[in-house]
């Protein structure tokens, strides 16, 4: 009753030949004997766990694994990851999915579900998008790259990734150069720099920014975006977005402005990220099961496999909860959780042996008063005997 997964079996009875009475047509019948063992498919209740890797079909189907012995079914859904990275079974079978590539693109066919193994591969930083005030107010400055900190307005930091997936520090100067425009000047190490000198300002990046007299971004234009990272991609392009000037259809009013008060940055963000490693998993209704890596990102991995049966009931059983298919069950068919009468998958989750406590006892009660009143006709025929015998007497 405790076995996740367990399958209640009913038992099936039938008449065995009688046997014909001497002088004519009278028969009796010679009892009864076993005539099937069939286990009952009805779905179990569900119990919520704390492993991602555990899972149930609410539905129909079965989950697939295979070992060196073969491709089994069974509906006890308590997978973990063995030391090979493998979704498998507490008996070692490999579940058996679809799984996606790095590009996120589902395979047709079934194969070993392998999951830690993966990593998510780092991106390149290719546009930064950043909100920021700047104050009408400054004064009007001249910028240098060798001073940067006195001869501008306004700075911030931001980080960057190159083709490696490393990390840089990029440092942003804004600088205002008359009554409605400011420079923006991104500064880096020499020391991240090829050919560069470590300690020195290297100027990768500047542009300007226009403003109206209402303080709107009018225009925004860039002259420099060249970021030659040591041992990377060279000549990496980094598109820095201040927002919808006006020349570009917008108000301008909903990125970069200039108003009377402290400069100040409100938003900033990058599209790239560092190589990450596989920190938890999760799945969905549909099966698939992502992966969250250290650097942020959720990728796809796999999609659990599940078979239905056009007969299930003729399935062999083998032990463990496990089940092979016969020519009496057809040949299975094997397709996407929800699909073609296949049922969901409840992550977290698993499905409970479907055995009714109570319905046994009161089984178990019949068969008692069955095998009472059976001693009964034992009994009686014995005193009718006896009887009998005192008759004689």
């Amino acid at each position: 009753m405790n076995t996740v997964g367990f399958k209640a079996s009913r038992a099936t009875f039938a008449d065995t030949l009688s046997q014909a009475l001497s002088g004519g047509g009278i028969r009796v019948g010679r009892g009864v004997q076993l005539s099937s063992v069939n286990p009952i498919f009805e779905q179990g209740s569900f119990e919520t766990t704390s492993s991602p890797t555990d899972m149930a079909i609410d539905g129909g189907g079965y989950f697939v694994a295979k070992n060196s012995d073969g491709t089994f079914y069974t509906r006890a859904g308590q997978f973990s990851l063995d030391k090979s990275g493998k979704l498998a079974t507490p008996d070692g079978l490999v579940a058996q999915g679809f799984l996606f590539d790095s590009a996120g693109t589902e395979a047709g066919t079934t194969s070993d579900i392998v999951l830690s193994s993966k990593t998510s591969a780092p991106k390149t930083t290719s546009k930064v998008t950043i909100t920021a005030l700047l104050d009408a107010g400054a004064s009007i400055t001249t910028f240098n790259a060798t001073t940067p900190a006195t001869t501008s307005n306004f700075s911030s930091t931001i980080t960057a990734y190159d083709s490696l997936g490393k990390a840089h520090t990029v440092n942003l100067y804004f600088s205002k150069t008359s009554a409605t425009a400011w420079g923006w000047h991104a500064l880096v190490d020499g020391g991240e720099i090829t050919g560069g000198t470590a300690g020195t300002n290297v100027e990768a990046g500047t542009g300007t920014l226009t403003f109206t007299t209402a303080g709107a971004l009018s225009a925004e234009t860039t002259s420099l975006s060249d970021f030659d990272f040591k041992d990377a991609a060279q000549n990496q392009v980094l598109t820095f977005d201040y927002g919808t000037s006006v020349t570009e259809g917008g108000s301008g009013l909903t990125g970069t402005t200039q108003f009377s008060g402290t400069s100040s940055i409100i938003t900033q963000q990058q599209d790239g990220y560092g190589v990450g490693t596989l920190s938890s998993l999760e799945t969905n209704q549909e099966g698939i099961i992502s992966g969250r890596y250290s650097n942020g990102q959720i990728q796809k991995l796999a999609r659990i496999a599940i078979a239905t049966f056009a007969s299930p009931e003729g399935l062999s059983l083998k032990g463990k909860n496990l089940y092979q298919e016969t020519v009496n069950s057809g040949q299975p068919s094997v397709g996407k959780p929800g699909s073609s009468g296949r049922g969901s998958i409840a992550s977290s989750s698993l499905e409970l042996s479907n055995v009714d406590l109570a319905a046994e006892f009161v089984n178990l009660i019949k068969i008692q008063q069955g095998f009472q009143a059976n001693t009964k006709i034992v009994t009686t025929t014995n005193e009718l005997l006896s009887e009998l015998v005192n008759l004689k007497r």
